[in-house]
């Protein structure tokens, strides 16, 4: 990096002042648009929410421990409570989706269909307006006290306002801890079976780009780090987002209780098996039908996987990691 480290320090500095209140104004909107049939609303409400929840996360000491974790803490809560709408929203069109393809067959198709009947028979419709109302009365219940409390960063040209590390330390040393844990659990994908892996590695991913897109005015090498993350973390959602629709099929078919009561015990997996619906007693067609759809699943995860692995797993990634740590050690 050429840019002098006091002034890249003054620059990161004034990319994330003011940015809590610019998130919440941004996750406003995004709520506002839930009653209306506006089918991005709910996914950008989640990103707005989650792009906050890190910012409150990574500066918490500046914002003040205790008020920053409750704000995170909440936020999480809202966001846990729109998963199950949002898995069945991308399921849902992803099912719709395979339907129409040639080299889907009739029996596959016929699986695929019976979990979209089992998941509208269930109340499991999406993003509705009625389902997603008590989210917009939480948020707005959050919204009232967020904005009773400033949420301003330390003037760095005041030595009094800030205590201990500076912005720029606090942000530094979290990008160098988030590409670490990156670089460990690509490591540990190594099949479409590596749940947790999977889940930690696009977390990881997530929360390098949210903090690193407020800097992409830092250096050119930045923006150019932001869209490689963004397109390894499409290809881990579409990896997880697969993984989530096997489990419900396997759980659905009643035969596969193992794998809830192991889901269960995950903390990082818990959200799979409350979002699957209860198994039914199936016939013999429908059992083999959600067999063929479930050995579809299967397939298109494996083909998500090699796409990850000719791009960036068995050390593929390890160029870009180590570009995001002297990106980093350099502010």
């Amino acid at each position: 990096m050429s840019q002098n480290p006091s002034k890249t320090s003054n620059i990161v500095e004034k990319a994330y002042r003011g940015l809590a209140e610019r998130l919440f104004e941004r996750a406003s909107a995004a709520c506002d648009r839930l009653e209306k049939d506006d089918p991005e609303a709910l996914h950008d409400f989640r990103v707005a929410l989650r792009r906050l929840r890190t910012h409150l996360s990574t500066h918490r000491d500046h914002f003040g421990k205790h008020h920053a974790n409750e704000f995170r803490k909440r936020l999480s809560d809202l966001v846990a409570a729109t998963n199950t709408s949002r898995d069945q929203e991308v399921q849902r069109d992803w099912i719709e989706q395979q339907m129409k393809l040639d080299d889907v067959s009739s029996i596959q198709r016929d699986g695929l269909e019976l979990m979209l009947t089992q998941f509208y028979a269930n109340g499991q419709s999406g993003n509705g307006r009625n389902e997603l109302e008590p989210i917009r009365q939480r948020f707005a219940e959050i919204g009232k006290k967020f904005k009773k409390r400033r949420w301003s960063l330390p003037d760095p040209t005041r030595a009094k306002d800030a205590p201990g590390r500076s912005v720029t330390t606090v942000t530094k040393t979290a990008i160098l801890k988030l590409a670490g844990k990156l670089r460990k659990q690509l490591a540990a994908v190594n099949s479409i079976d590596a749940v947790k892996a999977t889940h930690r590695a696009r977390l990881a991913v997530k929360r390098l780009r949210y903090i690193l897109e407020p800097l992409d005015s830092v250096t050119a090498d930045v923006s150019e780090i932001i869209d490689h993350l963004k397109e390894m973390q499409d290809t881990l959602g579409a990896i997880r987002d697969l993984q989530i629709l096997h489990l419900q099929i396997a759980l659905a078919t009643g035969v596969a209780d193992e794998l809830r009561e192991e889901s269960a015990s995950e903390p990082v997996d818990a959200e799979l098996a409350a979002a699957v619906p209860q198994p039914r007693t199936l016939g013999t067609d429908e059992r083999k039908a959600l067999d063929a759809a479930l050995d579809h699943v299967r397939l298109e995860a494996r083909k998500e996987l090699s796409g990850l692995q000719k791009r960036w797993l068995d050390g593929k990634a390890e160029s870009m990691v180590k570009r995001i740590e002297k990106t980093a050690a350099a502010f």
